[in-house]
């Protein structure tokens, strides 16, 4: 059992680790990823350390938008970290338990965070690939469709993709904003 004080000692350390992530140069990702997971580790109790696992994920999107096209490795590691995380610690959440523990509620933001990176036509190809993969693997442990956990945001669907004209946008945005589409396209109902 671990003394309250240094629980609460490693709680703010991660809280800073995330938070450095979106200030550090795309050099220092690596090894802030590296802390993270070390801390996140240490944390106890174990049903508690899991609210962490949204806000880790958040980050370690922002990471991989930021990373560059050629820095494929660090992609990969990523990548990696992410995919790691939801496996490992959310086996078992219920996003429609009647008395959500932590796990069912990080789940849920999961889910969210997943979706506003999907429907995001700025996010970039390598990060919505991710949380494509990412939410296929959270549909197979709820199992629940990939169209059900993104109904929720189907409203956003429409105005994030098409809030502006195509040709008003970057070409690059404007591939990704067709590709979200075809990707709700492709999920079907509920969604489109």
């Amino acid at each position: 059992e671990m003394a309250p004080r240094i629980a609460q000692v490693l709680e703010t350390f991660l809280s800073k680790s995330i938070h450095q992530c979106f200030q550090l140069p795309c050099l220092e990702h690596s090894h802030m990823m590296k802390a993270i997971g070390m801390i996140y580790k240490e944390l106890q109790p174990r049903d508690q350390a899991v609210s962490h696992v949204p806000s880790i994920l958040k980050a370690l999107f922002f990471v991989l938008r930021k990373l560059p096209w050629h820095s494929l490795e660090d992609q990969k590691e990523v990548k990696h970290w992410i995919i790691k995380y939801v496996r490992e610690e959310m086996p078992g959440a219920d996003m429609e338990a009647k008395e959500p523990d932590p796990k069912d509620l990080a789940m849920k933001q999961i889910v969210e965070a997943l979706a506003n990176e999907i429907l995001n036509a700025n996010s970039g190809q390598k990060a919505n690939e991710c949380a494509i993969e990412t939410l296929q693997l959270c549909s197979d442990m709820l199992d629940k469709s990939v169209g059900s956990l993104l109904e929720p945001f189907s409203k956003r669907l429409l105005v994030l993709i098409f809030h502006k004209h195509l040709s008003t946008r970057k070409l690059e945005v404007q591939i990704q904003a067709l590709s979200v589409a075809t990707y709700c396209i492709a999920v079907g109902p509920p969604i489109i």
